[in-house]
Order: C-alpha cells, then sequence, then structure tokens
C-alpha cells in the first residue's frame, strides 16, 4: 500500500477525490483552491535541523525562480552565524541577512538575522529586536501573520523541521487571507514538531519531503500550474522508488558542482533500476511537471537519457525543437525552458552502467570537441565516486571536495 500526505479535492464542492485505490491520504490537509494566484513571496520558517531543507531547496532552484524568499529561524543573539555565506553557496541568485526598511526584491534571499523578528509591512522589512526565548519562539507567527497581511493570496508559506509550535497560528492567518501553506514531512524533519502543529490546524495544502519543496515551488510560483495539477503529478511521482537523504544530498551535490562548470542550472541524474528503467535521484531546475513526464524511463524511449543508456556512449542534442526523435518530449521541454541536452551514461570500473547524468541548456548548443571532452572527464569521475556510493564506501566531505578540484 503506497500511503501519502496529498488530497486531490476541490474547495468549492467539497468533494474529495482520491487519484487512485490503495492511497491513504492524511484527512488534514485543507480543500484545494481552483484558481492559481500569482504567488510573490515565499516565506519559510524553522529551527533545528530545518537549515537542512533549506539548503538542499535553494540548491535545486533554478536562476529565473521570479518570487522574493525569506527565511526566519530560531536564532539568539549570541549565536554567530555563517548561515548566509553557507545558503549562497547553494543558491544561483543572492542570499543575504535582511536589513530594518529593506525593500523586498525579486530573486533574493532574506534571512532574519539573530536577534530579531522580522515582519513585512507594505514590501518593506521590519527588524524588531527580541529579548526573551518567549519572542524568539513566537517569531514564526509574527513573520507568518505580517505576510498573510501584506499579500494575502500572493505568498505562499513553508514549515520546516524544528522543535515548538511556532508558526500554527500564522499559518492560519497565511490560508484566512488565501496564502498556500506547505510543510516538512515527517521523515524528512530532523523533528516534525512545528510541522506536525501547523498540519493540526487544518490550513496545509500539501506535506512535502526536503526533495520535493523545490520542484513544487517551481511549479506554483514559476509556473502557475494549478495545485490540483500539482498534486496528481506528486501522486505518480510517490509510487517511483524514493532515495535516502543521503543519497540525495550527494547526488544533489555532485550535480551542482558539474552543472555550475557546464554554466547552466537543469540538469539531473538518473540511477538504473533492477527493471532497467532510469530514475531520477538528483535534479535541479524543474519542476513537477518534468518529474512526471520523465519519472520513469526505459531503454526504448526516445529521450536523450534512455539512447545513452541504450549505446553506452554520450548522447548529444544540439536543439530539441529541431530533433525529430525528440518530438514526444517536445512541450515539456518548452514547459521546462530547455533547448538542448547532453547526457552521458555513469559506467563503473566493472563496467555495469550506474545511471545516466544529463545537462540541460536554454538556448541551442553547439557542443565541441573540448566541451565534449571536459564533460566526459567530470562524468568518469562522478561514476567512480557514485560506485562508491552505492556501496557504501566513501568519505562524503573528501568525493565532493575532489570533484570540486577535478572539474
Amino acid at each position: 500500500m503506497i500511503v501519502l500526505r496529498i488530497l486531490n479535492s476541490v474547495r468549492s464542492n467539497s468533494v474529495i477525490t482520491l487519484e487512485t485505490e490503495g492511497i491513504v491520504c492524511d484527512m488534514r490537509v485543507k480543500l484545494a483552491a481552483q484558481d492559481q494566484p500569482n504567488i510573490e513571496v515565499v516565506a519559510i520558517a524553522g529551527s533545528a535541523g530545518a537549515v537542512s531543507a533549506v539548503r538542499c531547496m535553494l540548491s535545486q532552484l533554478p536562476a529565473d525562480f521570479p518570487g522574493s524568499i525569506i527565511y526566519v529561524q530560531h536564532m539568539t543573539a549570541l549565536r554567530n552565524s555563517v548561515l548566509v555565506d553557507v545558503l549562497q553557496h547553494s543558491c544561483r541568485f543572492e542570499v543575504r541577512w535582511a536589513r530594518h526598511n529593506d525593500r523586498l526584491e525579486r530573486k533574493t534571499v532574506y534571512l532574519c538575522p539573530a536577534g530579531y523578528s522580522l515582519k513585512i509591512q507594505n514590501d518593506f522589512i521590519r527588524l524588531i529586536p527580541i529579548r526573551t526565548t518567549a519572542e524568539i519562539l513566537n517569531s514564526a507567527n509574527q513573520f507568518f501573520s505580517s505576510i498573510a497581511l501584506a499579500y494575502g493570496r500572493r505568498c505562499l508559506a513553508i514549515v520546516l523541521s524544528g522543535y515548538g509550535n511556532d508558526g500554527a497560528k500564522g499559518v492560519r492567518a497565511i490560508s484566512a487571507a488565501g496564502g498556500m501553506v506547505l510543510v516538512e514531512d515527517e521523515s524528512s524533519s530532523l523533528t516534525w514538531e512545528m510541522p506536525s502543529a501547523a498540519l493540526e490546524t487544518g490550513s496545509v495544502d500539501l506535506i512535502l519531503s526536503m526533495q520535493n519543496i523545490a520542484p513544487v515551488l517551481v511549479s506554483i510560483v514559476r509556473d502557475r500550474i494549478p495545485l490540483s495539477m500539482v498534486r496528481k503529478s506528486l501522486v505518480k511521482l510517490d509510487r517511483i522508488e524514493s532515495f535516502s537523504k543521503t543519497t540525495h544530498n550527494f547526488l544533489l551535490s555532485m550535480l551542482n558542482i558539474v552543472l555550475n562548470r557546464s554554466c547552466t542550472d537543469l540538469g539531473n541524474i538518473q540511477l538504473l533500476q533492477s527493471n532497467n528503467s532510469l530514475v531520477i535521484a538528483a535534479q535541479c531546475g524543474f519542476g513537477t511537471d518534468f518529474l512526471e513526464h520523465f519519472r520513469e524511463v526505459s531503454m526504448t524511449d526516445d529521450s536523450a537519457c534512455a539512447k545513452a543508456l541504450l549505446t553506452k556512449s554520450p548522447t548529444f542534442i544540439n536543439d530539441v525543437n529541431h530533433d525529430l526523435s525528440f518530438e514526444r518530449h517536445h512541450e515539456i521541454a518548452l514547459a521546462a525552458g530547455f533547448r538542448a541536452v547532453q547526457s552521458l551514461p555513469l559506467i563503473a570500473s566493472t563496467g555495469k552502467i550506474l545511471g545516466v547524468l544529463s545537462t540541460h541548456f536554454r538556448k541551442p548548443q553547439q557542443f565541441t570537441e573540448e566541451s565534449v571532452q571536459r564533460f566526459h572527464r567530470q562524468i568518469q569521475y562522478s561514476a567512480r565516486n557514485i560506485e562508491m556510493l552505492l556501496s557504501g564506501e566513501y568519505d562524503y566531505a573528501a568525493v565532493i571536495g575532489n570533484i570540486s578540484r577535478m572539474v
């Protein structure tokens, strides 16, 4: 039996429709609105364990993600944090400490500094000094409530891992104003007290794993795909075998290094399954529609990754719009925003294929011999490290450092 915390329904007539038999849904997830507003602000709150989720999310967002992102975390004034540096390393747009009277800008991540609570008033940041522990533990409620008042239906709130029930009152305000509420699921949270408290209010739209937060944001905020369609995609994706947090984080770090060196923000790593199909284990820049479309790729598919798997050799498509063999995927390529793709098989030292790494480009490409050789060296090194990862014989920090220096 597949267990999902996803409910596909329509608020207007309170009709609940399950997507497939054998799915158990969390009935505390609220009914969905039929139309999709333009989300301008993503408001995030968390405590213990939340930074890893924020870092994962930011590292998967594409460079053209349009909204402002604000993150509030429980931190005392005595805590000297390097959080900006940590998150900037994983992010494709600016990350900075919020300053009093800053006006919110698009494509910017604002972090509430230690010792302050943060409110939004008429698009401007207001920082209020925190003097007591009680004020720290109520900062998410004040933050979300101000966001609800300022943006109404144009905001989306996310409650991440953390102790206590801070944020629960705030998400009620977000929901009452017509905004959207997401929470991190229990399996990927260090502690699930804050997400659970938010869920108990009945104000939550989706419960998501750490890995799925970014693609949902891409679909809802950038592409303005209706929530009901996003839920349908998530139902189908949940049927595919998932990977451990360690495996995902390792592959995501490696993928981002390759993408940065390839001067693109779109790509994925697929691992080969026992049924000889490819399943996406890490990705950057894509929404739920792309992940659903390529959720499981067989050798007989006409995609670039399938050809790389079948031939055990690199596959390059200079312009997907002019490649007839890619015709079935033209619509999803247009929606995802890429025109060219290169896919290389990940081959272990034994000759066994582990999977495929693909990078996608927003403009047509002319893949030169030099760029092909450079990409091939990156993939060879990546394959050796994935081989060690899957066998359990690896040092995470050392491997990532070696890949970074090598490419």
